[in-house]
């Protein structure tokens, strides 16, 4: 299933990108005098570019972007100069978070951000889904998807619609399940 984020996303990018120069050149502004109405002048044409610049790159990053879930992975696709096609496989799905910044929340979207095995010791997500507006049923979607990946259930078997978030002996069990995996990955190097 594909996934947009929303346009209320590129207002956010838009804000993101805008309020910086406005800050920078606020000073600028307000402490200059009378005479320096040529330089105003220049500085606003170097601030309209500028922004036709921020404008049309927000756009195409936006439409840039796509989520696509399957029954084994998450494809998150992204760039304008560079672009850039990310699998997520469930197997190395290790945390699920949903975050919603004040402006997101002003602007009724949220984020979804996935944390993998290899990206563990690191503070950043693995990927990061931006822009949703319904990031909740997204996350009850994947949270789905990854119980019955892990279960090793097809979609037929788990179409129980009561799905649940994963409690704390959830959260255990997946650690010890992880803790036996290096104990005998651990015995096997000490064979080898």
């Amino acid at each position: 299933m594909h996934y947009y984020p929303h346009r209320q996303y590129l207002v956010k990018l838009m804000l993101k990108w805008f309020l910086p120069l406005i800050i920078f050149n606020l000073p600028i502004v307000i402490g200059s005098g009378d005479g320096a109405v040529n330089g105003l002048s220049f500085l606003c044409f170097v601030d309209v570019v500028i922004l036709i610049l921020i404008f049309s790159s927000a756009r195409l990053y936006f439409n840039s972007l796509r989520y696509e879930i399957y029954d084994d992975e998450i494809i998150v696709t992204a760039g304008v100069l560079t672009k850039s096609v990310k699998h997520v496989p469930f197997r190395t799905i290790t945390n699920l978070t949903v975050t919603r910044s004040l402006l997101d929340r002003l602007l009724g979207i949220g984020s979804l951000q996935i944390q993998t095995a290899g990206a563990s010791g690191t503070i950043a997500p693995e990927e990061n889904l931006v822009g949703l507006e319904n990031v909740d049923e997204l996350y009850q979607r994947v949270a789905g998807e990854l119980r019955r990946f892990r279960g090793g259930m097809s979609p037929d078997q788990a179409s129980d619609n009561s799905l649940r978030l994963p409690t704390e002996y959830d959260h255990q069990e997946i650690l010890l399940a992880i803790l036996d995996e290096l104990r005998a990955i651990h015995d096997d190097l000490r064979q080898s």
